[in-house]
């Protein structure tokens, strides 16, 4: 049985889930950008990591009753040892937003 294309590529997709609303793409990308490089970098000789990117901002709710709907980005690495790389070093990474609120995000 061989495998097609489209399960190889599967593999190699990260979605990054619970980022905090108030996470600005720019933000985000510079704190992955160790790990998440669309182009590659002859000044220091790295890489190309990812073949694609996505970012969804969240929103921070109006109302106090209101749940607040939080950001994601999808990374779409060009292998998987970049995913593992990835996976190794993000899982779990903090962030702490201005009014010092901590968030642990999800891959």
């Amino acid at each position: 049985m061989s495998l097609g294309g489209d399960a190889i590529e599967s593999n190699r997709k990260v979605v990054v889930r619970d980022l905090p609303p108030h996470l600005t793409e720019n933000v985000f990308w510079e704190a992955v950008s160790p790990w998440v490089r669309l182009k590659a970098d002859p000044a220091t000789n790295e890489p190309r990591t990812a073949s694609r990117t996505a970012f969804v901002q969240g929103k921070r709710s109006e109302q106090p009753s209101e749940v607040d709907t939080l950001s994601v980005a999808y990374i779409n690495f060009s292998d998987f040892k970049y995913v593992l790389d990835f996976v190794q070093n993000f899982q779990g990474h903090i962030s702490v937003s201005y009014t010092h609120l901590r968030a642990h995000e999800t891959l």
